[in-house]
């Protein structure tokens, strides 16, 4: 069974329901700009619509949908569906409203790039729930943009250690937002474990990550101060 998914996104939610559950699957990653595999493979074969998840059985059958998914993987897990004679229907309902009215409401009124498209979707939220919303800005903190010479020097040090080097931003708030005030930032991520589930009690990261990782920083530690300024 193969579940097609990409970190980050929405099939996050299929892959810890598969890992509650303790089924196992294979995890094949999507880039959902182009709509290939992380294989090379064209994803819109598997799933015409062309965005994840997809869940390929071991028939050859295909089932997509965060809803359908996980209303599966509960069929198969009862410990994963709440109890009496309503639980199936109580997870359907759960699933639908967190799909509707969470998801796609809520991500507008977080990661919208206008200030002004977020509140208009804020609006939206109270208004469709009959509340009013007061929001208070107490901290405002502009991006952090890592040192090129840092990151380059950041990528010799991961080449040296044998892996090839990945940029890639975040979006996430981290210490370098702070410590870019007082000095110039690079930031070394480590892969998670788990198929790339992060920020969840099921995150992993295994010895031999954090040993090369340990390598890579201190190399890179004791090459910083031969740097020209």
């Amino acid at each position: 069974m193969k579940l097609y998914m990409t970190p980050g996104a929405c099939s996050l939610a299929d892959h810890i329901a598969l890992a509650e559950a303790g089924i196992a699957v294979e995890l094949v990653k999507v880039d959902l700009r182009t709509r290939k595999t992380e294989h090379g493979d064209d994803f819109t074969k598997v799933n015409p619509k062309g965005y994840v998840p997809a869940l390929v059985f071991d028939d050859g059958e295909v089932l997509t949908e965060n809803v359908a998914i996980i209303g599966w993987v509960c069929d198969q897990t009862p410990k994963l569906t709440p109890p009496g004679a309503l639980g199936k229907a109580r997870n359907s309902e759960m699933l639908a409203f967190l799909a509707t009215e969470i998801h796609r409401p809520f991500m507008r009124s977080m990661f919208s790039p206008a200030d002004a498209e977020k509140q208009a979707a804020r609006e939206a939220i109270a208004a469709r729930r009959g509340v009013t919303l007061q929001l208070q800005r107490t901290m405002r903190v502009p991006c952090a943009p890592c040192a090129p010479t840092l990151m380059d020097l950041l990528e010799q040090c991961v080449e040296r250690a044998g892996v090839s080097p990945f940029r890639l931003p975040s979006g996430a708030g981290h210490d370098a937002m702070m410590i870019q005030r007082l000095t110039e930032v690079c930031m070394l991520f480590v892969r998670c474990g788990n198929g790339g589930i992060s920020h969840n009690p099921l995150e992993t990261m295994t010895a031999g990550d954090a040993q090369l990782a340990a390598r890579v920083f201190l190399d890179f530690v004791r090459r910083v101060p031969a740097m020209p300024r």
